[in-house]
């Protein structure tokens, strides 16, 4: 059985990687192809010290359907939201072109998309993410998103 997190876990997860990336930042857009790796490959580094109060160092291998790209760009994040959707930035990857993502020792391909309010130069900002559908499943948990209103809040202030 698949987990489910509440959307703002994924919401969460979008934001940090647009905050912490330099091509968002600078108003760069990768209008190539765009090559993922899986973070539950990384190591876990025990020594790690948190720097959030009340946080903990994460355990990459709780995060199967999270993949990390690195490039002169800057740096993006992307999740597996299916058996063959990953959701990103749309800064992150071309409109209609090709996104690989490594898990493990196998490759999996597939094609990004744009939403159209997103192009246009400049693009709109509100617009910015790309839905990708992946050629094949790779077989890893991937996350849900929670769409039943009933089971969200909303904070009070």
């Amino acid at each position: 059985m698949r987990r489910e997190r509440p959307v703002w876990m994924l919401m969460l997860s979008i934001a940090m990687a647009l905050m912490g990336d330099r091509a968002a930042i600078a108003g760069t857009r990768n209008s190539g192809d765009a090559t993922f790796f899986s973070v539950a490959d990384l190591g876990y580094d025990h020594s790690a010290v948190p720097t959030l109060k009340g946080g903990r160092a994460a355990k990459p291998r709780l995060w199967p359907a999270t993949v990390y790209s690195i490039s002169s760009l800057g740096s993006c994040t992307s999740t597996l939201v299916g058996p063959r959707v990953l959701i990103m930035a749309a800064h992150c990857v071309g409109n209609g072109r090709q996104v690989t993502i490594a898990v493990g020792s196998r490759t999996y391909t597939g094609t990004c998309s744009h939403p159209a309010t997103y192009e246009g130069n400049p693009p709109n900002p509100t617009a910015d993410w790309a839905l990708c559908l992946m050629n094949d499943d790779p077989h890893v948990a991937y996350e849900r998103i929670n769409t039943d209103p009933s089971r969200l809040a909303v904070p009070r202030s």
